[in-house]
Order: structure tokens, then sequence, then C-alpha cells
């Protein structure tokens, strides 16, 4: 049985106390309904169960529950969960047994609909799951006809929304729970390493967009070359060759092609999409447990909430990633890499092969920290365009013409050219990124961030910057103020 950790209690202490926050205000205004509250929490960090505590709170005091999930695994996976802590519930969901008089329900978004008007009561505390998804127009059907229902929205990634949108149109506010390298050290996730890789060249000229199925599909036909199969299949042969596996693939057809290629090469490993009736995907994850099969590829389904453990009803984690397509959307790619980070019973760290140099695009690792927000976005995906630099051999971004790692000119016939020095590379074309290249790279940004902040000295250079960066208008405001204040600021 799962243990409550205490940073989980903790959350629950400081939600409780935001609410009671945004009630008073919500009174002071004149505003009748009930709070509204992000609660954020990294992936792997007992969301489920944080939502099964808050349940049993919520029926000591005599309300009523109900529990949100947009794909039917996610509330399948939440009833056993809520079983486990002796929470007696209902559906409301298709083909499942509904009882209006239960006091907590455990549904599909889509289906609330049909079924509100038979509750008995309604709701006094909503809880809803992958909660960055509020925006959407079904979740604000349920915050529009609930006023009198306190509504928690949970997430691990809650804002960079690629379509701009920010929580904030939805949520009165956001608890942040640990950062990922905290719970590392609790042991409560696992370490990582993360594996980067080279992608085909032709990669790196396919613009990623919100809604961008034509990228996908040109992503796949890239990706579905033989050679590009066997550099996949062949690599995790060489190094990850029985370990727990999940790939991910752009669109259904690559991800079959690169599922039969891993069986033909001596892999056993299933194909699973959204179209993978519930029985089948819990048969595949009990082969996974059971040694049967080593993973799975799939395409728009093991990202956001996926637990293999409550699939498979036994002690099993993933134990490698396979980072097969690129993505425009920063929440997408935490939600995917994580899948790697529950704990292992060897205490063995999970593995990101990231066959697509997703790194590339944001330069992130699980455990940097972040300060997430109700806003759109807070940071910029940048056009997939790496060079690898003529004097130590890195592939990244330049900044500047200049290269991240080794700071040389990547320009050919420049002076002050590097000695050339070899990298150490797995077959497959695989290296791990090293934590003190990150950190260095992350210093190098900021230093040229601050240094460009510095250069603006006219009103319109520093909102024009602004807007570049995705700030709030806010930011401008008080940047001119403060310069304007310094003499720093040319009329």
């Amino acid at each position: 049985m799962s243990i409550d950790r205490s940073y989980q209690q903790t959350l629950i202490s400081q939600a409780r106390l935001k609410l009671r926050d945004i009630q008073a205000s919500l009174n002071e205004r004149g505003v009748k309904r009930k709070p509204r509250l992000m609660v954020q929490s990294p992936c792997g960090s007992g969301k489920t169960r944080v939502a099964g505590m808050i349940t049993q709170s919520a029926l000591e005091r005599g309300g009523r529950v109900m529990f949100l999930a947009h794909r039917s695994f996610l509330a399948e996976q939440t009833s056993l969960t809520f079983k486990d802590m002796k929470i007696p519930h209902s559906f409301m969901a298709a083909g499942k047994p509904f009882n209006p008089n239960a006091t907590v329900h455990v549904g599909m978004i889509g289906s609330i609909k049909s079924r509100v008007a038979k509750l008995r009561h309604r709701p006094t505390m909503i809880l809803i799951d992958e909660g960055h998804r509020g925006v959407a127009a079904t979740y604000r059907w349920v915050s529009e006809n609930f006023p009198d229902a306190t509504i928690m929205y949970l997430s691990a990634t809650p804002s960079d929304r690629t379509d701009g949108v920010g929580l904030g149109e939805v949520c009165d506010d956001i608890v942040l729970g640990p950062q990922v390298a905290d719970l590392i050290r609790l042991g409560a996730l696992s370490d990582f390493k993360w594996m980067r890789g080279q992608p085909p060249e032709d990669l790196h000229n396919v613009k990623m967009r919100v809604g961008g199925d034509d990228a996908l599909e040109k992503q796949g036909d890239i990706m579905s070359r033989a050679k590009i199969v066997g550099s996949v299949v062949e690599n995790y042969k060489a190094h990850f060759m029985g370990k727990k596996a999940i790939y991910f693939f752009p669109n259904i057809a690559t991800g079959k092609k690169y599922a039969e290629a891993f069986c033909a090469a001596g892999v056993p490993m299933a194909w699973m999409d959204k179209d993978t009736p519930e029985w089948e995907r819990k048969r595949i994850a009990r082969k996974i447990a059971d040694g049967e099969l080593y993973g799975f590829c799939n395409a728009f389904i093991a990202g956001e909430g996926y637990d293999l453990a409550a699939q498979a009803g036994k002690d099993v984690t993933i134990e490698v990633v396979g980072l097969c397509r690129l993505t425009a959307s920063f929440p997408l790619l935490v939600q995917m890499a994580m899948r790697a980070m529950r704990p292992k019973a060897d205490g063995a760290p999970g593995i990101i092969a990231d066959h697509v140099d997703c790194y590339g695009s944001f330069e992130w690792l699980p455990d940097d920290e972040i300060e997430w927000t109700l806003a759109g976005a807070i940071r910029k995906p940048k056009e997939v365009k790496p060079v690898q630099c003529p004097h130590c051999l890195a592939t990244a971004i330049p900044i500047k013409h200049k290269c991240k790692h080794c700071g040389e000119d990547i320009r050919e016939g420049r002076p002050g050219a590097a000695t050339r020095r070899e990298i150490d590379e797995v077959q497959g074309h695989l290296a791990e990124v090293e934590r003190a290249a990150h950190e260095a790279a992350k210093a190098a940004a900021t230093m040229d961030r601050k240094r460009a902040i510095a250069s603006l000295n006219r009103a319109e250079e520093i909102i024009a910057y602004g807007r570049a960066k995705g700030y709030k208008e806010g930011w401008a405001k008080k940047l001119i103020e403060v310069k304007r204040e310094r003499g720093r600021l040319v009329a």
C-alpha cells in the first residue's frame, strides 16, 4: 500500500489556507461563487492520492465530491486509488455503474452533462484531473454550472500552454508542490539520465505549431525510414535490452511500424493508442510486469497521468522512455519524459532516450527548478535548428554565433579556434547530457538575457522585447519606471 508523504499533507494544508483567502476575497467583492484553485505538483508525486486525502477530508465535513478525468484509464486508475484508500464511490462514465445517491463520483469529463441531472445531491467539491485542460469548453461548462462547488484543478504542468491561454481565466490562484529535485532527494522520484541524440537532419526543418497534424505527419514520414527505425531499435538492444520501456511517436502509422521493427529484431514490444480497449491496455501492462513484453510503443495515450503499476495491478515501473517525436508543447515534454521517474526497487535512475533532441528545443532537464504560474506561457519553444560546433563538436543552438558549450565562434574561418576534442558517444548516437554543461548553458543564457535587458534604453524597445518574450505588460511598465528613476531611459 502506498504511504502518504509529508509533502502531500503540506500541499493540502497550503491549499486549504489559499481557499480561505480566495473565499474571503470573493465575499469582499460580492462574487457569489466558491473558489477555484490550481494545485500543482510534479508528475509521479502522487496527485491522485492527494485527491483521495482531500476527498476524505471533505466527506468528514459532510461534503460530496466529484472527480473528473478526460480519459477512461485515468478514471479507472483513480478508482483503484480510492478503493485502496477505502473511499466508497460510484461512476459517471459510460459502461460503469452509476449510483445517483453516492457521495463520491469518479467520472469522465465528457459524460457529466448527461448524468448530472440524475444526481440526488450536487457536489460541494469538484476535483479535475490534468487541470491544465481547464480552459477547454467542456471544463468551462463545469466551472460555470457548479458555482456552489469548490473546484480544485490538479496538474503537474499548469502553465506554458502552446495556445497562449492562461489558467488564470478559470482559476483564482495557484499553490505549488515540491520541486522535482526535492522529490528525488526524498526518494519519491528516481534520479534520471537524459540520453540526447542527433535526430535526422530533415527533422530540423519541421516547424511545430498548435494543432500541427501536418507537422506530425511529416515527422512520421521522416522517422519511418528503415535506417532510422534500425537506429532506435538497435540502440535499445545495445544499451537497454530487457528494461521496461515506453516509446512515444508522432502518429499511429509510424508508431506501429516501430513496434513491428522491435518485434522483428527480437524485442517483444506491443502497440497502444487511444483506440486500444481498456482490457487490452491492462493485458499489455500485466505482460510487461511479468516480463513477457519489454514495453510498448504509443501515440497520444501514455503521456498525461499514465501509471504502469496501476494498469498492471502489480508493482512495476517504467525504466526507459523513448522520445521519438518533437513537440512545441513544454508541458507535453515534461509529461512524457517523467514517465521514467517513478522510484525503482533497485534505486536505478530512469532513462530518457531522446532520439529527436527535444532537449535542444527546450534545454530542460527534469530536476530544473520551475516557477509554475497561471500564465499561458512561461517560455517560448525555439525553432529547432541546432548546429554542430567545429571546435568542441557539441550540437546545440548557438547564441550570437557562439557555441554555448565552449564559447567559440561557430562560423568557419574565425580566429580563436579551440583544439578539437572527441566527445563520448554511445552506439546509436546517444550521449548523456551532463549536468555541469547544462548548468553552464543556462548560466550563459541568463547572462545574455540580462545583457539584452540592460541594453534597452527606450520605452518602445522595452515594450517590444517584453512582447517578443511573452512577458506580461506589467513587466515592461515596471522596468520602464526603474530605468527612468535611475536616469537610464532615453526619451
